[in-house]
C-alpha cells in the first residue's frame, strides 16, 4: 500500500499494535518556512523566536539563512542577532552562530579558527566525525594546513569508524524448512506460533503474515483465508483495548481492497481511535477512509470528501498531491479516481490540472501516463516533451512517445523513440512487477509493425523471461529459497543476458551458503552491468546489495577493469568500477574512475554525484569540489537542483546565485484550489514534501537555500 505522508508519521504509529500514547495523535510545533524578510529588525525578530522555541537547532539555521533580508541589511541583522545571543549565554547557537556570521561576511579564516577552537574542547561522536571533517575543509583556505591541524590537534577525527557488525540472526526451523521447500512442515510450526503456545504478540503477527504470504502465493486459498481471518480477529481484539493503539495490518488492508470488500475495510478503519480528527500527518486512516467512500457511498460523496479535506485540513499543494497518491492494494489511487470523476462531471480543466501534476509526480508509473492521455489527448504529447526536459534521465516519456507514434502508424518515429528509451535505461530497474522492461514490449510491437516476426518473437521472449523472474522474486520474498533459485535459473534459460536476474540469482545463492555456485552468476552480472545501465542507473529491487559481500569485490574489480580496457568509450564501465573501488576504500582510484566516466559523458549525473561525495572529505580536492557543484547545476535534472544547492558552503555567493536558477521547463495548468500557506513561525504542521512536487512549478530562491547541508552539520554535529 502506498501511504500518505509516510515520512512524517509519528514513530509509534508504525507498529501494528502497542501501548497507547497521546503522541499517536499529536504533532509537535515545528519551524515553518516563511517568506524572506525585508529588514534587519524583522529578521532578528525571527531569530529571537527561534532562540526561545528551539534548543536543538538543525532546520532553524537553514530557515534563517533562506529568510535573510537584502544584502545591504546583513551587517545590521547579524549584529542584532549577536546582541540577542548575549541574553541567552547557554544556548547552543552561541557555538555556531559566530561561524555562520563570519562565513556570510567572507571571513572564512576566522570562521575556521572559531570551529577549531571549539573542536579542541569537544568530543565528537563516531557518527559525526566525517561531517565535521567536511566542515573544516569547507571553511579552509589551505586544505593541506587543515589536514595537518586535524592530524596534530584532533587525530580522533581520523580514526576509522567502527564497522557495524551484527551476528547473523539464527534462522528459525520454519525458515529453514521454507527455504528447502518443506512447506507443510513450515506451516505447521507457523500455526503453532500463531496460536500463541510459545510466542509473544509480535511473533504471532509475523507468523500469521508469513502464513498468508506463502499460502496466497501457492494458491492454498482455504489456509490463506484462515490466516487473514485470524489477523482480522487479532486486530479487532486489540482495537477494543483502550490501552493499545493499532493500525489495520497491511496484509489485511491489501486483501480486502483487492477483494473489493470496502465496507469491511471501512468498518475496520473506523475502529482506530483518532483523537485529533484533523491530524493527517499521523493517521493514514483518515485518508484511507476517503478512498473507501468511493466504493461504500458514492463517487459524488468521494469527491466532496476530497474537496472538504483540501479546504479544512491545512493541506499545501504538496501535501494535497501526496494525499491523491494514496492507494490500497492493486486498486486505483485516490488521484486516479478523482480525475476520472472530475472528467465525468465536465470539470475538464480541473481534471487536466490534477492529471498532469500527478504524472509529473509519478513520472515512472505507466498508469498515470494512461490517465493523463485519457484526460487530455491533445495536450498529452506536449507534456511528454516537457517531462523529457524536466528529467532527461527518465525513460518513460520516450516509451510513451513511441506508443503514440505506433498508434499514428509512424513506425520510424516509434523505432527512434523506443531505442532512445532503451539507451537511457536498458535495465528499467526502477520499475515494479509487471511493468519492468516495458520498452522491450514496445520494441516487439515496433518489429511487428515492420513485419520482422523473428525479432518480435525474440523481444517477446525477453519480456516473458523477465516476468518469470519476477514470479521468482515472489518466492524469494516469501522465503521459498529453493523454488526461487529454480525459477531464476529457468528464466535465465530463456534469456541469459538479463542483468537483473543474474544479479538476484547470484545474491540469493551467496546469502544461502552457495557462494561458489554464485560466482559465475556474479561474473555474468558484472560483465552485463556496463551495457545494462544508463546515465542514471536504477537497480531492480533486491539488486542494490550486489557489492555488499566483500568476497565479490575482487571479482567485480577484475571484470570491470577488463571491460574498461576493452571498451574505452563506454562511460558506464569506469563509473561502475568506481563504485567497487569505493567499497574497497580505494578512494583515489575511485576518483580517477569517476573522472574518466565524466570525461566520456560530461552529463553523467550519477558519476558526478559520487565524485562530489568523495571530494567532500578529501583536502586535495576542495577546489575541484566547488567547480564540480557549478558544473552539475548545468546538467542535473531539474528536480535535483535543490539537492546540489544544498552542498554549497559559499553562503553569500549561493544566496546570490539562487536568484539565477532557470524556471521549470514545465508549463502546467493553473490549479483552482486554495491551498494552505504556513504563516506562523512555529505551528503543529509539517510541510515536508518530495522534491519533485516542489520543483514542478519552479524552484523558489528560498527553497534552494533552505536545508543547506553545511548549515545543518554546523548546527547539529558540533554541539
Amino acid at each position: 500500500m502506498k501511504t500518505v505522508l509516510s515520512s512524517i508519521l509519528v514513530a509509534g504509529v508504525l507498529s501494528h499494535c502497542g501501548s497507547y500514547s497521546p503522541y499517536h495523535s499529536y504533532t509537535s510545533e515545528e519551524r515553518q518556512a516563511l517568506p524572506a524578510t525585508q529588514t534587519a529588525e524583522e529578521w532578528n525578530e525571527r531569530f529571537n523566536v527561534d532562540l526561545e522555541e528551539s534548543s536543538f537547532w538543525y532546520d532553524e539555521l537553514g530557515y534563517l539563512y533562506a529568510e535573510l533580508p537584502p544584502k545591504q541589511h546583513w551587517q545590521d541583522a547579524l549584529q542584532l542577532a549577536e546582541d540577542s545571543l548575549q541574553k541567552h549565554p547557554h544556548h547552543p547557537a552561541n557555538t555556531f552562530f559566530p561561524i555562520f556570521k563570519n562565513v556570510l561576511e567572507g571571513n572564512t579564516q576566522e570562521a575556521e579558527q572559531i570551529l577549531q577552537t571549539h573542536l579542541l574542547k569537544t568530543k565528537i561522536d563516531d557518527h559525526n566525525r566525517k561531517d565535521v571533517i567536511a566542515l573544516l575543509y569547507a571553511l579552509s583556505s589551505d586544505p593541506q594546513a587543515t589536514q595537518a591541524w586535524i592530524a596534530q590537534k584532533k587525530p580522533d577525527l581520523l580514526k576509522p569508524r567502527k564497522p557495524y557488525t551484527s551476528k547473523p540472526e539464527k534462522k528459525e526451523q520454519w525458515e529453514k524448512d521454507l527455504a528447502e521447500g518443506k512447506v507443510d512442515a513450515a506451516l505447521k510450526q507457523l500455526w503453532k506460533i500463531a496460536k500463541g503456545f510459545t510466542s509473544d504478540d509480535s511473533d504471532k503477527d509475523q507468523a500469521l503474515s508469513q502464513i498468508y504470504k506463502v499460502c496466497s502465493l501457492l494458491e492454498r486459498e482455504v489456509e490463506a483465508q484462515k490466516a487473514i481471518d485470524l489477523i482480522q480477529r487479532c486486530f479487532e481484539k486489540e482495537a477494543k483495548d483502550p490501552e493499545n493503539y493499532c493500525n489495520v495490518p497491511y496484509e489485511l488492508k491489501k486483501h480486502l481492497a483487492n477483494k473489493g470488500d470496502w465496507k469491511q475495510l471501512e468498518k475496520l478503519l473506523k475502529l482506530i481511535r483518532i483523537e485529533d480528527k484533523d491530524d493527517l500527518s499521523s493517521h493514514d486512516e483518515l485518508i484511507e477512509l476517503i478512498l473507501c467512500s468511493y466504493y461504500t457511498r458514492s463517487p459524488a460523496a468521494f469527491v466532496a470528501e476530497i474537496e472538504k479535506l483540501q479546504s479544512n485540513k491545512k493541506l499545501t499543494r504538496y501535501t494535497f498531491f501526496e494525499v491523491l497518491e494514496t492507494a490500497m492494494g492493486d486498486t486505483p489511487s485516490i488521484g486516479q479516481l478523482y480525475v476520472e470523476e472530475l472528467s465525468k462531471a465536465g470539470r475538464h480543466e480541473d481534471a487536466w490540472a490534477i492529471a498532469s501534476r500527478l504524472l509529473v509526480s509519478k513520472s515512472s508509473d505507466d498508469p498515470y501516463y494512461a490517465l493523463a492521455q485519457k484526460t487530455n489527448k491533445v495536450a498529452f504529447p506536449d507534456l511528454l516533451d516537457q517531462l523529457l526536459a524536466f528529467d532527461p534521465f527518465e525513460e518513460r516519456p520516450l516509451i510513451w512517445k513511441a506508443k503514440l507514434a505506433l498508434t499514428a502508424n509512424d513506425i520510424e518515429g516509434a523505432d527512434k523513440w523506443i531505442n532512445q528509451a532503451i539507451t537511457l535505461d536498458p535495465s528499467d530497474g526502477d520499475q515494479g512487477k509487471d511493468s519492468r522492461m516495458q520498452a522491450y514490449a514496445v520494441l516487439a510491437d515496433v518489429f511487428k509493425a515492420k513485419g520482422n516476426t523473428e525479432k518480435e518473437a525474440f523481444f517477446r521472449e525477453v519480456v516473458s523471461a523477465i516476468r518469470e523472474g519476477e514470479i521468482a522474486d515472489d518466492y524469494l520474498y516469501a522465503g521459498l529459497i529453493q523454488e526461487a533459485i529454480k525459477r531464476y535459473k529457468a528464466s535465465l534459460g530463456r534469456f541469459n543476458d538479463a542483468y537483473c536476474l543474474q544479479s538476484r540469482l547470484a545474491l540469493t545463492l551467496a546469502k544461502n551458503g552457495k557462494f561458489e555456485e554464485a560466482i559465475p552468476h556474479f561474473e555474468k552480472a558484472f560483465t552485463l552491468m556496463p551495457v545494462s545501465f544508463g546515465p542514471r542507473e536504477s537497480h531492480c529491487f533486491g539488486c542494490e546489495g550486489l557489492y555488499s559481500d566483500e568476497r565479490v569485490h575482487p571479482i567485480a574489480e577484475r571484470i570491470l577493469t577488463e571491460f574498461v580496457e576493452k571498451n574505452p568509450e563506454n562511460p558506464r564501465a569506469p563509473y561502475l568500477l568506481g563504485l567497487v573501488l569505493n567499497k574497497m576504500k580505494k578512494y583515489d582510484a575511485a576518483n580517477t574512475a569517476f573522472q574518466k566516466a565524466l570525461e566520456l559523458d560530461p552529463d553523467y549525473y550519477n558519476a558526478a554525484n559520487k565524485l562530489l561525495q568523495n571530494y567532500k572529505t578529501q583536502p586535495q580536492h576542495q577546489q575541484q569540489k566547488a567547480e564540480l557543484i557549478v558544473q552539475m547545476l548545468g546538467f542535473a535534472p531539474y528536480t535535483q537542483i535543490q539537492t546540489i544547492f544544498r552542498e554549497r558552503s559559499d553562503l553569500a555567493q549561493a544566496w546570490t546565485d539562487a536568484e539565477k536558477i532557470k524556471d521549470s521547463p514545465l508549463t502546467l495548468p493553473t490549479l483552482s484550489w486554495n491551498f494552505y500557506t504556513p504563516n506562523k513561525q512555529y505551528e503543529a504542521f509539517n510541510s515536508y514534501s518530495r522534491s519533485t512536487l516542489k520543483a514542478m512549478d519552479g524552484w523558489s530562491k528560498s527553497e534552494l537555500l533552505r536545508d543547506n547541508y553545511f548549515l545543518g552539520s554546523l548546527s547539529s554535529d558540533i554541539d
